[in-house]
């Protein structure tokens, strides 16, 4: 935010609306070079940064990665490869400029890439799924207690004061993917923060509020949702577009508290691919099939230990007989013995 304090004491604003929309057209209030100066424009293959008066690219912000995309003027073209949300009013995109030139006050048209957005949303979502899957398994004492979601990754802290099972991991991979599979719709509200809380709307420890806040819901219509949480980010519009859900790793990171690290959508796909490829390459070493894996390792485990027994024992022989030439010269103990 120190870098952009000029543009915060002027009481500069972007507006969001990427919520529902990844394209939009708007106006360039504010360039900087790449050191956040002002300048009046930026030529083909430098960077800096835009602020608009209104932008589809959601700042990184409550764990979640900033988006990326394309920018176009009348005069140029320009990648965003960030977008920074230095205050809750204030979004600013990092850009490079690859076509002609971007000036200030320019009309804009922004478009937020639709891949990056939609696997961010998946994991993004999935968080909110794990934290109920967690709270049924391991139980309300459970809370989120941090994460970071982008489009290439998930992870997840939260509460919890021992090592998960393989049970226990299983169990909660399962009840995601079942979240998933039910394709429950996900809505979003703005509500009063003290009727959310009595709502039963969860909040992340630490994390302030203002009066207003957006609260995400994910359950079958007319019931109960399985959850209820504070979010000011991006989401599905329902749970069965996160595809799939897997866990690739749980330990802990501090005192009492856990972390989840996991793949949704094409990222667990290929987590999936890369393991059936492992397995195939395994398979073809070890002549059997996949399913026949553990046996067969398990068989090679024993015969392994076998063979080392029978080495051991042969070596001890080895060594009786050769101390049986032993022989004694003048007094001396002497052994010959034939190496190799």
């Amino acid at each position: 935010a120190a870098r952009f304090r000029s543009l915060l004491e002027e009481g500069m604003q972007s507006e969001f609306v990427g919520y529902g929309i990844l394209k939009a057209e708007s106006r360039i209030v504010a360039l900087m070079d790449e050191d956040a100066l002002p300048v009046e424009s930026l030529p083909v293959g430098a960077r800096g940064y835009v602020v608009t008066g209104h932008t589809p690219f959601y700042g990184a912000s409550g764990g979640q990665s900033g988006d990326t995309g394309l920018l176009t003027t009348e005069e140029g073209k320009a990648r965003v490869t960030d977008t920074l949300k230095p205050m809750p009013t204030l979004t600013v995109e990092q850009i490079e400029v690859t076509e002609g030139v971007i000036r200030a006050e320019q009309e804009v048209t922004m478009e937020v890439t639709e891949g990056e957005r939609m696997a961010a949303a998946r994991n993004h979502s999935c968080t909110h799924l794990l934290q109920a899957a967690l709270r049924k398994v391991l139980g309300t004492h459970v809370h989120q207690a941090g994460s970071s979601v982008g489009p290439d990754h998930l992870r997840f802290d939260f509460t919890h004061i021992a090592a998960m099972t393989e049970e226990e991991i299983a169990a909660v991979e399962r009840e995601v993917n079942a979240m998933i599979m039910a394709d429950y719709p996900v809505t979003t509200r703005e509500m009063d923060h003290d009727e959310a809380v009595k709502c039963g709307a969860m909040a992340l420890f630490n994390e302030k509020y203002g009066d207003k806040v957006r609260v995400v819901s994910m359950g079958a219509e007319g019931a109960d949702p399985c959850s209820m949480e504070l979010c000011g980010g991006t989401h599905l519009a329902r749970t069965g577009k996160a595809g799939y859900f897997v866990i690739l790793s749980e330990g802990g990171v501090a005192a009492g508290v856990r972390r989840i690290e996991a793949a949704t959508g094409w990222n667990a796909y290929n987590v999936m691919a890369e393991r059936r490829a492992e397995l195939g390459a395994l398979s073809s070493m070890l002549k059997v099939r996949s399913s026949d894996l553990a046996t067969r390792v398990d068989a090679m485990q024993k015969e392994i230990k076998s063979l080392r027994k029978e080495l051991d024992k042969a070596k001890a022989a080895s060594r009786g007989d050769v101390m049986s030439a032993v022989e004694e010269v003048s007094g001396v103990k002497v052994l010959a013995a034939r190496a190799g």
